[in-house]
């Protein structure tokens, strides 16, 4: 008959996760009627921010395996989003650049996921939604002290946001 209670702090947690999930569950379904998967649409969005990778700077940008991103370059490439052409500099290496179709996804993408987090925000006046991105830098910052959150802000959201703008700018004038 013991009724366990959550703590605050572990309603936090799981809150966070049931929030992931959720922003992951549009996410997906919005990119399946594009046609590609969460994997791919990260790729298409580095290198709309990065305009020219490797598959290594790519898998290096993301934090994962090169290998892990092999299958989604092969299958980015046959739906023709991107090319691959062998690097001027090192032989060794494809030099990875969007075709015009990979653009236009990426940039889709982009504006479909903004949909997303002002749907989740919807509600929030710019005062809370300053104070849960202060909190939440906090947190980061309480997990990962070494780690400046503004070099998180700098290195994973800068060219992201400036391409963002240039869509948003692009979407409002048509």
């Amino acid at each position: 008959e013991r009724i366990m209670k959550l703590s605050d702090i572990s309603q936090i947690n799981m809150k966070t996760k049931r929030l992931n999930r959720l922003h992951k569950k549009h996410a997906d379904q919005a990119l399946a009627s594009l046609g590609i998967h969460i994997g791919q649409s990260l790729i298409l969005e580095v290198l709309l921010a990065k305009e020219a990778c490797t598959q290594k700077e790519i898998a290096a940008y993301l934090q994962i395996s090169t290998s892990s991103i092999t299958n989604p370059i092969k299958r980015l490439e046959e739906k023709n989003l991107i090319q691959k052409k062998q690097s001027s500099t090192d032989l060794r290496y494809n030099s990875i650049t969007l075709t015009a179709d990979g653009m236009a996804t990426a940039k889709t993408i982009i504006t479909t996921i903004e949909d997303i987090d002002q749907t989740m925000t919807s509600d929030f006046d710019p005062t809370e939604i300053k104070l849960l991105n202060k909190l939440m830098d906090r947190m980061i910052h309480n997990l990962e002290p070494d780690f400046p959150v503004t070099e998180l802000k700098k290195d994973e959201y800068s060219n992201m946001y400036k391409n963002y703008l240039e869509v948003k700018n692009e979407h409002r004038n048509n």
